[in-house]
């Protein structure tokens, strides 16, 4: 791939990753982080810095709003090091509209959480995290300040769950041993009655 691509006067890979370790593993089913971590520094070393845009892009959601500062700080890890810099990109509501995996269904306590991880996040970003930080830190303030139907909410957390529930059931996997506690914790609190 490397051959043909050196080929181009530019190129710009985008790559999807929603957090790190067992986080990334759920989300990117049945994928394993440490061989993405490799991946990623093999694209890095073999790709020419000076035509080769690298971009990496997140979906900020219930499952990874605690550990994506951990990538953050990763991305941050690797610029520090890396001739090659990677630029952090989120999108801070998943689609489609009103998903069920919306940070906006949580209660208050974990936007608060992930509002102060990604908010500390931003006093040490630069110009490859800086606009995807503040875009997410102004997401989650909204969702802290805005109040939400209560029915709505109640719905949209019992389909997350039943949706979590079918994903470990399929995977042969559970949340619980898997995701951040704090979240596991929340989507074994919802009751299902809708």
């Amino acid at each position: 791939m490397f051959e043909y691509t050196n080929r181009f006067k530019s190129v710009h890979y985008t790559l999807s990753v929603d957090a790190t370790r067992s986080t990334y593993e759920y989300i990117r089913y049945p994928f394993n982080w440490r061989k993405l971590e490799s991946n990623i520094e093999t694209l890095c070393e073999l790709s020419d810095p000076e035509k080769t845009e690298i971009h990496m892009c997140s979906v900020l959601t219930i499952y990874n709003m605690i550990n994506i500062r951990n990538l953050v700080d990763w991305v941050h890890q690797h610029n520090w090091f890396a001739e090659h810099k990677i630029t952090w990109k989120c999108i801070p509501d998943p689609h489609p509209y009103n998903s069920c995996l919306d940070v906006k269904w949580v209660d208050k306590e974990l936007l608060e959480i992930a509002w102060m991880n990604m908010s500390v996040a931003l006093e040490d970003a630069n110009s490859y995290t800086r606009p995807a930080l503040q875009k997410t830190c102004a997401y989650l303030r909204n969702c802290i300040d805005t109040e939400m139907d209560e029915e709505m909410v109640l719905k949209k957390r019992a389909k997350l769950k039943l949706d979590t529930l079918t994903l470990d059931k399929v995977r042969e996997q559970d949340y619980t041993e898997i995701l951040y506690p704090q979240i596991a914790d929340f989507i074994s609190n919802i009751t299902m009655k809708y």
